[in-house]
């Protein structure tokens, strides 16, 4: 190929970028619209925060004493679906074999959706200080929701029925 009709297609081209540009820009852009797959209210006197670095936490909030409340989204395979019960007793060996935590309670519930969920809350002490950890599993058909909230049990308590409100009020999309 000639050099000249090289540059004359290559600049066909590029006459095409800006406006490929745009399209890629706006797929992403509603790609990140549509993308979230879930919404949740955030508690009250709680900030929500978007950092990078927070790995596969879809959502994150905090309030002043260091309580978290976070979403984790699991895809699950649609060739082998993953029952609700699984997923519970895969946390609670994992949590409970690190003797890191003690299973304190769990309970079925059903968030805004309609979902059922199962809401495991587990206990800690490290150095004298007591901690909490809620651990909500949302089974979502094809994607299975971890929301998960946890701090010191004496700033926790004091938020405890807010963080259960958040978790009822969510919502898959």
């Amino acid at each position: 190929m000639q050099r000249a009709e090289l540059l004359s297609k290559t600049a066909g081209v590029a006459s095409l970028l800006p406006s490929r540009r745009f399209a890629l820009l706006l797929t992403g852009l509603l790609c990140l619209a549509g993308c979230q797959t879930f919404t949740i209210p955030t508690p009250a006197d709680f900030v929500e925060r978007e950092q990078p670095d927070w790995g596969s936490y879809r959502y994150r909030a905090l309030n002043a004493d260091a309580v978290v409340l976070g979403v984790r989204e699991v895809e699950e395979d649609p060739q082998r679906p993953v029952s609700l019960a699984f997923w519970a007793k895969a946390v609670k060996n994992k949590l409970q074999a690190s003797h890191a935590y003690a299973l304190l309670g769990e309970e079925e519930l059903a968030v805004a959706s309609g979902q059922k969920a199962l809401l495991l809350r587990l206990g800690s002490e490290t150095s004298g200080t007591q901690y909490d950890y809620w651990v909500t599993l949302v089974d979502a058909g094809d994607e299975l929701f971890v929301i998960e909230a946890g701090g010191q049990r004496e700033s926790f308590a004091k938020v405890a029925d807010s963080l259960r409100g958040s978790i009822k009020g969510f919502e898959v999309k």
